[in-house]
């Protein structure tokens, strides 16, 4: 795996954190390989992640996650086509499965992400749109458990902003841009700058990073720098940390009344729970979560 598909990993498995975890899990034989595998974990979140972004979508299943720099070609799509088929052979032994905690009926997906893909490779591999899916997500036949996502054909809303910003060229720069014009305390922007910025440090000191995606981590860490300098003007930064809780408490306040339209005492009584948590972890659970699970949970 090349670390800009790592990147690509840590980014979404990172994102979902509060559903679910990455297990590196070993297929043998012909060839030991070590394969990411996405698992949702908490399954009475389920239901919560319906019908929501794009990323949430796509995480409904246990999958493995593959992000190409360059155009998908034929030799990629088979590349990920042998990996796939070897989880699927792996998960009909009834010890792997024992082994990993799996059950027998799971379903895997296999997501290839490409800044884009040609109609020929698309045909040449027999993909289909779904109806309930956007036109940029090709599925495979359904024995193949396969998905090519074209990101430059997915339209510009927020739902799928921080898909779009593991794109290429445009795509990747309009993403960015969407990204600086958020509030620089809007807590999604907060959550995915923290994120970025984290993985970046996590990454400086390896070797492989494409050039773009090093153009992507320096402009995500100058911002992140730029929104930490205009915390410390109003009093967020380290040694502050009263100010930091209440202004958590306000953005939580706020996201609770979009959501729900009310903040009645039982809402009341998750706000100051939930403003010990980074907004990494705290904007999620509210976009995501139910009442009903939010309030389990807190």
């Amino acid at each position: 795996m090349s670390n800009s598909d790592e990147f690509a990993k840590d980014f979404l498995s990172h994102f979902l954190a509060p559903y679910g975890e990455v297990k590196r899990i070993k297929i043998e034989p012909p060839e030991p390989e070590k394969v990411d595998i996405f698992r949702q974990e908490h399954l009475e979140h389920i239901e919560g992640l319906k019908n929501l972004d794009l990323l949430l979508k796509m995480a409904e299943t246990p999958f493995i996650l593959r992000r190409f720099s360059a155009p998908l070609d034929v030799d990629g799509v088979q590349d990920c086509l042998g990996t796939i088929t070897k989880v699927l052979v792996a998960l009909d032994n009834k010890s792997f499965q024992k082994k990993n905690n799996f059950r027998e009926d799971t379903i895997i997906k296999m997501w290839i992400l490409t800044p884009t893909v040609s109609e020929d490779v698309l045909s040449g591999f027999g993909t289909q749109n779904k109806k309930d899916w956007l036109p940029a997500f090709h599925f495979s036949p359904e024995l193949f458990h396969t998905c090519i996502v074209a990101i430059d054909q997915l339209p510009q809303t927020p739902e799928n902003l921080w898909l779009r910003v593991l794109g290429r060229d445009k795509i990747q720069q309009q993403a960015m841009e969407e990204l600086e014009q958020l509030e620089y305390d809007n807590v999604l922007r907060a959550a995915t700058l923290e994120l970025l910025y984290n993985l970046r440090h996590n990454l400086k000191d390896q070797e492989g990073l494409d050039e773009e995606d090093n153009r992507l981590m320096d402009r995500l860490e100058t911002l992140y720098k730029e929104d930490r300098d205009k915390a410390v003007k109003k009093g967020f930064e380290i040694g502050f940390e009263q100010g930091i809780k209440e202004e958590r408490q306000k953005e939580i306040k706020s996201i609770i009344l979009a959501r729900f339209g009310t903040l009645d005492p039982e809402l009341e009584r998750i706000i100051e729970p939930l403003s010990a948590l980074p907004p990494s972890e705290f904007a999620p659970l509210l976009l995501q979560l139910s009442r009903q699970q939010l309030l389990l949970r807190f």
